[in-house]
């Protein structure tokens, strides 16, 4: 298996001619020629794509959603900064979709620049609402919400923290909010916790274990005296619990 292929999101989003222009004078730019090959040498393999875009042009970014969303192989969207207009749209794209938690996501209308009579302008306006109407099927499908609803907040230009990203179904994950490493046991017997390991400590300071060659076990107060049943035994039923036995 090669690594995984990493495309990056991080610039304004343009049609593939004006791509080409960028790149001969060295500016960043997303465009749907440069993902598609992006995809293709990823060869069905996992894609991690990074999302931190204020947007750009509506049709490109369909293009992108829609090469993203054909991909055979599993997309992880982590969006890093912010995803505004068009980069929303592509950010839906992905299997997975987190977001940091000092990004946003916001999701509005789409604009043009018109001129003309008022025929041209009630054209233009039209033309406006059903590309709105495109776009908020990108957001129906990850968010399950009504498309009415999602026509609403983009009309209201909404802004979306992390946690009302997660709560509007926007993203599936805040990042770095479990970063804290769990503990993974590979074995036929039980093994005491990190917890377990403290308590345990705790118990040999009270017990009448020999403590000499462990200075941190070491404790001033004397042994315990129990003439019913030796300590031993007691330390034995004590370790039985933290081993999670009966």
């Amino acid at each position: 298996m090669g690594e995984q292929e990493v495309i990056d999101v991080t610039a304004e989003i343009v049609d593939n001619d004006t791509g080409f222009f960028y790149d001969y004078f060295g500016i960043g730019a997303v465009y749907p020629s440069k993902i598609k090959q992006q995809l293709q040498n990823a060869n069905g393999q996992d894609v991690t794509v990074n999302v931190a875009s204020p947007g750009g042009d509506v049709f490109a970014a369909s293009e992108i959603y829609s090469a993203i969303r054909g991909y055979q192989g599993h997309v992880t969207v982590n969006i890093q900064g912010m995803a505004a207009s068009a980069a929303s749209v592509i950010a839906m794209a992905g299997d997975t979709v987190n977001i940091a938690p000092t990004a946003m996501i916001m999701i509005h209308n789409a604009q043009t620049i018109a001129q003309g009579d008022y025929n041209a302008f009630d054209k233009t306006s039209d033309m406006i609402k059903k590309v709105n109407g495109s776009i908020v099927n990108a957001y129906v499908a990850k968010t399950g919400m009504s498309d009415t609803d999602l026509l609403n907040m983009m009309n209201r230009e909404t802004w979306m923290t992390a946690q009302e990203a997660v709560d509007n179904h926007f993203a599936d994950a805040i990042m770095f909010e479990n970063s804290k490493a769990p503990q993974f046991i590979n074995s036929a017997a039980p093994i005491l916790s990190r917890d377990g390991l403290d308590k345990f400590k705790s118990l040999l300071k009270n017990s009448a274990v020999p403590q000499a060659n462990n200075p941190e076990l070491q404790t001033d107060e004397p042994e315990p005296q129990n003439t019913e049943q030796p300590a031993s035994s007691n330390l034995q039923k004590k370790l039985a619990i933290l081993m999670h036995k009966k």
